[in-house]
């Protein structure tokens, strides 16, 4: 028997243990007993062609049915590239929300990821609005955005390397054609080395007024 969400909608409960997926037990987000055939022969056609990323990635929530159901109108469920077209277009700062807990090695480093991206959203809504799509990056025009962003060119290679790192977290590949197209578009900016004109005693009297989780980027500086 069918067994349904608390908002009424049939859940899939399909095995994939056999191509080392595992059980799908989402909903399919239809009450409409012919439409869930179709979605759930969506799944069908996925296993049929060795999807087996795709089904993970809507097993663990990482795509929407909706998504799926796109794909499949559009004859592209086939795709070799198919997580990677329906990754990218996810909704752009929700996929940050939910990617930059896994950006890097340290939470100071995580920090610095979420300061420059949250620049970008900032910054650039002449180019990217609150209902864009990963993909919508591609479209930036990074050299005309660069000259306006107003802070120094470490700032701005801060975020260059914010973007990719979002990026290849996201995609799960570092050599993702698409991130690379993204990363190659932004320019890197020349760093002027400057010494700090201040003497060691007034520097840790900086330090002394200085939020301790924030100390440790001037110490490396």
């Amino acid at each position: 028997r069918w067994r349904t969400s608390t908002d009424g909608a049939i859940r899939f409960n399909r095995n994939f243990a056999r191509i080392g997926v595992g059980r799908i037990t989402r909903s399919s987000r239809t009450s409409n007993p012919q439409e869930f055939q179709r979605r759930d022969g969506i799944l069908t056609k996925l296993a049929e062609s060795g999807q087996i990323e795709a089904l993970r990635a809507f097993r663990d929530g990482r795509l929407t049915i909706e998504q799926l159901v796109e794909a499949d109108r559009e004859q592209r469920l086939r795709s070799s590239d198919l997580l990677g077209l329906l990754t990218i277009q996810q909704p752009l700062w929700k996929a940050v929300a939910t990617t930059l807990p896994k950006m890097g090695m340290s939470q100071a480093t995580r920090t610095r990821y979420e300061v420059s991206l949250d620049a970008l959203r900032k910054k650039a809504v002449a180019f990217l609005s609150e209902r864009s799509v990963v993909s919508d990056l591609e479209r930036v025009p990074w050299t005309e955005l660069r000259k306006v962003w107003g802070c120094s060119p470490a700032d701005w290679n801060h975020l260059r390397r914010a973007v990719s790192t979002f990026l290849s977290t996201l995609l799960g590949d570092k050599y993702h054609p698409f991130r690379r197209l993204v990363v190659k578009r932004i320019p890197i900016t020349p760093e002027v080395e400057r010494v700090p004109d201040v003497t060691p005693e007034v520097f840790w009297t900086i330090m002394d007024h200085t939020p301790e989780r924030y100390r440790a980027f001037y110490v490396a500086l």
